[in-house]
């Protein structure tokens, strides 16, 4: 007979040829604590202390959910505890009943993404929802933020209203450039992750704790601190987990994994506090429930997430090969998934996936908790087909999205896009991408004020000249309108007042300039 479950470990579901009993948990004093059985689905249950009252999904808990054994009590002559009842059995008024599934209920509110693997700037990426780009990857180069590359693919996202995906590789790419250690399935031992691997993070804790923050700095300046960027943390991580039959001097604690992934996350908020985190499946892992759970727990997750590619889109497995199942994981970790495909070993294409296009299979991998795909090489027809293969697709799960924001947002990704499209956002990312410090803002700053002095000393001059030019037209017109009014009067005088003047005015002149002699109009005035 199996012995009993310890506490987080798996005590039954559908399948499960493990044990369905629960040990006793660490004794205090002179008794133990019980441990119980709680069904988290029909599919998984696991030993716990008490039921997970707020899980989502939650879980079938009952007010005397569980029967306990301690460590030397006998398990159940057919190994399932009263908690959780097999489906075809009738539970009793005690037990935890599992309902047979039911369809997930739907809201409106999101859609599955679609995204692709950044390849330059000036590549047409079509209508996806979210850019992905490998962070470490260098040419023989250090392990640096590289603004050709890494900046120019946050700037392309903002353009295209996308949201950038970071696959933060980063411990890999350190240990190579440090090391000289290559992925487990490409270089040879003793000079690969899987042998020195967790070696070579007991001793460079700080190095890759600092490579974090550096990414996370430089991505904040030139997209700013409220950027919305997906880090999925370290792909393969569980490579250097404890036990290890290959890794020299022994795996890493679990606790110790977990403690740096949290400061990995801490250090990345500090300079991105919007920024989301999810984590890597390793499908060949037998025990999933209690290599995540530590994690699930510390480290403030939003997603689940594939690497490597070769994903089964038409397969309940994430792999042919692996025993893992998507809705295992779903279901485990409340979680949705990002998948991603196309590529294989050392990142090498492997085309683009016609079984991740059809609706049927995409259809079946949201009801198993996936919201989103990154198809890392595309053909061009499905670039420009997105919103039509969109519009074929269900909604994603609400349960999916009610603690946190949906994957695909068009809505504030188109707002997004615009913000990034005016002119101040245009120059203070400039000044970002150029890593301006306090001396560049304060030259900024001082030039700045220099032209609005100007301008405004300019505008006034120009005010001036444009009073002094309408006074001009004014004071002329005057001029006129009195001139005009002078004539007028003078016209208005009749011809006998004007004969009676002119006679005294003849009178009062001096002697005639011609001697006396009158003129011929004066002697035909005499005649008459």
């Amino acid at each position: 007979m199996p012995s009993c479950s310890a506490n987080y470990q798996q005590c039954g579901g559908t399948g499960w040829s493990g044990p369905r009993c629960c040990q006793a948990a660490t004794p205090l004093g002179h008794h133990a604590e019980m441990l119980h059985c709680f069904a988290e689905s029909e599919f998984y249950s696991q030993c716990l202390e008490a039921c997970p009252l707020r899980s989502s999904p939650p879980w079938q808990c009952a007010s005397n959910a569980g029967t306990s054994t301690s460590r030397n009590a006998p398990s159940l002559s057919h190994g399932t505890p009263p908690a959780v009842m097999l489906m075809d059995a009738p539970p009793p008024t005690s037990a935890v009943y599992i309902p047979p599934e039911s369809e997930p209920s739907h809201s409106t509110g999101c859609q599955f993404a679609f995204g692709t693997a950044f390849v330059g700037p000036h590549h047409h990426y079509g209508h996806v929802d979210h850019v992905s780009v490998w962070l470490g990857q260098s040419d023989g180069g250090s392990v640096a933020f590289n603004d050709e590359w890494h900046g120019a693919a946050l700037r392309t996202s903002a353009k295209l209203g996308a949201i950038p995906l970071f696959y933060a590789y980063l411990i890999a790419f350190l240990a190579r450039q440090h090391a000289g250690l290559l992925d487990c399935d490409v270089g040879s031992p003793p000079l690969t992750l899987c042998s020195r691997g967790a070696s070579y993070i007991r001793e460079n804790q700080e190095t890759i704790l600092d490579a974090y923050e550096a990414f996370a700095r430089a991505s904040a300046r030139i997209r700013g601190r409220s950027l919305r960027v997906i880090w999925l943390i370290e792909p393969d991580f569980h490579q250097y987990a404890a036990p290890s039959a290959t890794q020299e001097g022994g795996g890493l604690p679990l606790a110790s994994m977990v403690d740096l992934m949290t400061r990995m996350v801490g250090r990345v908020r500090a300079h991105l506090p919007l920024a989301e985190f999810s984590m890597d499946i390793s499908p060949w892992v037998q025990d999933q429930r209690s290599y995540l759970l530590p994690f699930l727990r510390s480290a403030n997750l939003s997603y689940m997430h594939t690497s490597g590619g070769r994903t089964s889109a038409s397969s309940e497995h994430i792999r042919p090969n692996n025993p893992t199942t998507w809705r295992q994981i779903h279901e485990l970790t409340g979680l949705g998934i990002i998948a991603d495909t196309g590529y294989g070993i050392a990142g090498e294409s492997t085309g683009f996936d016609e079984a991740w296009n059809a609706p049927a299979n995409l259809e079946a991998r949201i009801r198993d908790g996936v919201v989103a795909l990154t198809q890392a090489n595309p053909s061009p027809q499905w670039l420009q087909g997105l919103d039509e293969l969109r519009s074929r697709l269900p909604p994603v799960p609400s349960a999916l999205h009610e603690a946190r924001p949906c994957f695909r947002r068009p809505t504030a990704s188109s707002e997004s896009a615009a913000a990034e499209a005016t002119l101040p956002a245009k120059l203070i990312n400039y000044a970002r991408s150029r890593g301006w410090g306090a001396a560049q803002w304060t030259v900024c700053i001082a030039v700045a004020i220099a032209f609005l002095v100007a301008a405004v000393a300019l505008l006034r001059n120009l005010l001036k000249l444009v009073c002094r030019v309408i006074s001009c037209i004014c004071s002329c017109g005057s001029s006129r309108q009195h001139a005009r009014r002078r004539v007028s009067t003078e016209e208005l005088v009749s011809p006998e007042e004007h004969l009676v003047g002119r006679k005294k005015g003849s009178k009062g002149r001096k002697a005639d300039p011609s001697g006396g002699k009158k003129s011929s109009s004066n002697s035909r005035r005499d005649d008459v």
